[in-house]
């Protein structure tokens, strides 16, 4: 059997099933915030933010000593970024997140671009995978979402993709 490439089976899709593009595009669209910022120094406020709720001390993610929280809160910091700025990307609709996220992450932490690039990777697994850390990522977004009034709506908890 001959493999579709991406455009040609979604113009199949589109032509033969409409009804099948419209559920994924609702239960995208119902599983993702519709907001976004685009002003990249706030990634600062969600810094702060997330180190007062997680009680760090410290801003470098390098994790030079080989901390396992050090990655944990990494992964966790990063997914939450991307639902800010690029949620698309976290369940890997989009190939690259927006641009500038990993400079200005990078420039406020200390932080590699090549550790941020591969975080990026694993972030979007984990939120695929794991309930657990979505339900983490979202709690954290609200939480921020709240306190800097960014948007007057909340992630969902729940998702359907």
């Amino acid at each position: 059997m001959q493999q579709l490439n991406d455009k040609t089976l979604i113009q199949v899709l589109h032509r033969e099933y409409p009804h099948i593009v419209d559920k994924i595009t609702s239960d995208v669209n119902s599983s993702l915030p519709a907001d976004r910022l685009t002003d990249l120094s706030k990634i600062a406020l969600i810094i702060e933010s997330f180190k007062r709720e997680k009680n760090l001390n410290t801003i470098n993610f390098n994790n030079e000593d080989r901390k396992r929280g050090v990655v944990e809160n990494r992964e966790l910091l990063m997914a939450v970024i991307l639902l800010f700025y690029s949620p698309h990307r976290l369940i890997n609709l989009e190939r690259r997140e927006r641009s500038g996220i990993i400079d200005a992450f990078s420039k406020m932490t200390g932080t590699s671009r090549r550790i941020l690039s591969n975080t990026v990777v694993v972030v979007v697994v984990n939120y695929k995978v794991y309930e657990s850390f979505k339900s983490e990522v979202h709690r954290l977004y609200n939480l921020i979402n709240e306190e800097y009034k960014f948007f007057n709506t909340l992630a969902n908890d729940t998702s359907k993709i």
